[in-house]
């Protein structure tokens, strides 16, 4: 959540004709619980043609330079607040179970993907912890081809 939140507009970039997200920790405000954590994360297909890019070039055009703009950080913390409110929504809605949080959108990534794409691969885009030092640094040791690849294999409801 907290990488989501605290995301610029410059973090929105586009390389070799693919959308990615950069998770980095460039900026006064942005912080990454690994070094693992820093990593480009292709932007799936459907998050495009439902128009994400459109929602980036307007917050730009508006002069603002945080994609999330409108959540405010809590001690530094951009994740505080939208957690409790994302708790409550779950609530409101009857679709929390004690196992339903905003991580959960993790673990349905991760299952989604599982059998897809090979399990380093899969890690790096989680910003998971690697078991060596050779892939110590998140997805940038991936090209950004074979990640987005990979990100597309995730199933949606999407209908284009």
């Amino acid at each position: 959540m907290s990488e989501l939140l605290q995301l610029t507009i410059n973090d929105v970039k586009q390389e070799q004709g693919i959308w990615f997200l950069d998770i980095n920790d460039e900026g006064t405000d942005k912080n990454l619980k690994t070094t693992q954590s820093k990593r480009r994360i292709p932007i799936h297909s459907a998050l495009i043609d439902l128009g994400i890019i459109d929602y980036k070039n307007e917050i730009e055009a508006a002069g603002k330079s945080r994609l999330f703009h409108e959540i405010e950080p809590y001690k530094g913390d951009y994740s505080h607040r939208y957690s409790k409110w994302f708790s409550r929504y779950l609530d409101r809605y009857e679709i929390k179970t004690g196992k339903t949080s905003f991580h959960s959108f993790r673990h349905s990534f991760r299952d989604g993907l599982k059998g897809k794409v090979n399990e380093t691969l899969l890690r790096a885009l989680l910003g998971h912890e690697k078991g060596d030092a050779h892939n110590a640094y998140g997805s940038s040791s991936y090209d950004l081809q074979d990640l987005k690849t990979a990100i597309d294999k995730l199933p949606t409801m999407h209908k284009k």
